[in-house]
């Protein structure tokens, strides 16, 4: 009863929080980046609660069950990206933008963002409905309730919650949400640690940095289709649109990119020490808050049962929030309907979000798919026009299609046990590429 009285007051206080921050936005600048007015600690602790949500945690809890260490290749992917982006994120900031499809119309022109606009949004409502996976797997052990309804629970929440604070609420939540993320974590870790220090580590030199069930075809995959979705990726960016300058965007990258490996570390610490007590697994691998229940005190319990409906939220509303504002901005709008018709997105892609989490319980295998599709048809275009001289003479909008498309189908088929799948994947970037630079014309505009 007790951590059921912890969770509606936690959910209560975030949705008074959203009300009093809906009475700060004047315009849709306020509700989309929050009038350019974050600090570097709201744009550090509003990228570090995005890029860890629920995905990234239970995700990678379970794939200790079958790759062991190797696990920790799933966040150090995501830290590589950032890396990369690091040196750009100032020129990405300079460009004055509300969303990455404005910023790739700039290089490709009208017509590329405009399919820029349709596509990201079809990818990120499946990134969404990770999250509610696994916020609907939280409340059922916390609350009792069935999957089905706890979807509902979960996103009729995240939707009500995005829909009235925008961007203001989610930069002031995001910091209390990070520190709750990532301290929780080490606080679990560093408990387990007291408790049996060898248990976890027995492993180590077998399972890491590879093993049979993680090879290093497996991290090309990872890094092509993970790690780039951080160097181009619209809810990172809106992180930096959001910044009160570029440098501060740019230390904020930076902070995020280093706070990742050791919390990969102590995140997977806890992965193995869970398989090494050889306890009973789902079909779905690891139980995390059934471990958490019967296997940790009450404090512990309700601290990290708050980091992961933490982690739930704040990715789950920046991606809903970023997927809004890039499909409003497909067609040009009236200054003083931007605002009303972005809530309206919220709400219908939150629902298709919970209609998707309702069929498919998979986290990784929802997350995975989704940034595979985008992956093959932005990564490439965004690299070559931030990064590089080249000038592509193709066309974009058949290279996104076709890379797109490519890549979905290589990972339905991995997820479908084809082992081929991945090379499919891997044609999927050629095909882009070839695409950019011999079909079609396109317009890219490397002044920046």
């Amino acid at each position: 009863m007790t951590i059921t009285i912890i969770v509606i007051i936690y959910f209560a206080a975030l949705l008074v929080l959203a009300l009093k921050s809906n009475k700060q936005v004047k315009d849709s600048k306020d509700f989309i980046i929050a009038g350019r007015s974050g600090s570097e600690l709201d744009i550090t602790g509003s990228l570090l609660a995005t890029v860890v949500g629920s995905s990234a945690i239970l995700g990678t809890l379970n794939l200790t069950v079958s790759q062991g260490w190797a696990a920790m290749w799933f966040l150090f992917s995501a830290s590589l990206g950032l890396w990369f982006l690091v040196p750009k994120a100032e020129a990405i900031y300079s460009h004055d933008k509300f969303t990455l499809p404005q910023l790739f119309g700039r290089f490709y022109g009208e017509s590329a963002k405009k399919i820029s606009s349709i596509i990201i949004p079809i990818a990120w409502v499946g990134i969404v409905a990770a999250q509610l996976v696994g916020a609907a797997k939280i409340l059922v052990t916390l609350l009792g309730i069935g999957y089905e309804f706890a979807v509902i629970v979960a996103g009729v929440i995240l939707i009500v919650y995005t829909v009235l604070g925008g961007q203001i609420s989610i930069l002031k939540t995001d910091k209390l949400q990070a520190f709750l993320i990532y301290f929780g974590i080490f606080i679990l870790a560093i408990s387990l640690f007291v408790k049996d220090t060898s248990v976890p580590f027995s492993t180590l030199s077998e399972s890491f940095p590879f093993n049979q069930t993680f090879k290093i075809s497996d991290l090309v995959i990872l890094l092509l289709t993970y790690s780039t979705t951080f160097l181009v990726g619209p809810d990172i960016y809106s992180r930096i649109f959001s910044a009160s300058s570029a440098s501060i965007g740019k230390k904020s990258v930076r902070n995020v990119a280093l706070m990742l490996i050791p919390f990969s570390i102590a995140l997977c610490y806890v992965g193995m020490y869970i398989n090494g007590l050889d306890l009973p697994m789902n079909s779905k691998g690891i139980n995390f808050m059934e471990f958490l229940k019967f296997n940790t005190s009450t404090v512990m319990f309700a601290i990290c049962s708050l980091a992961l409906l933490s982690a739930v939220l704040s990715s789950a509303d920046t991606t809903l929030l970023s997927a809004s504002i890039i499909l409003m901005d497909f067609k040009d709008r009236r200054k003083d309907r931007m605002l009303y018709v972005t809530r309206v997105l919220v709400l219908v892609l939150g629902v298709f979000s919970v209609l998707i989490a309702l069929k498919i319980s998979s986290i990784i295998s929802i997350l995975l798919t989704s940034l595979s599709f985008y992956s093959g048809a932005f990564v490439l275009p965004m690299v070559i026009a931030l990064f590089s001289k080249m000038k592509p003479k193709g066309s974009a909008n058949i290279a996104m299609i076709t890379g797109g498309l490519t890549a979905l189908i290589g990972k339905v088929l991995v997820n479908q046990g084809w082992e081929y799948g991945n090379l499919i994947i891997i044609l999927a970037f050629v095909l882009n590429g070839f695409c950019l630079f011999f079909v079609g014309r396109s317009h890219v505009d490397h002044t920046n």
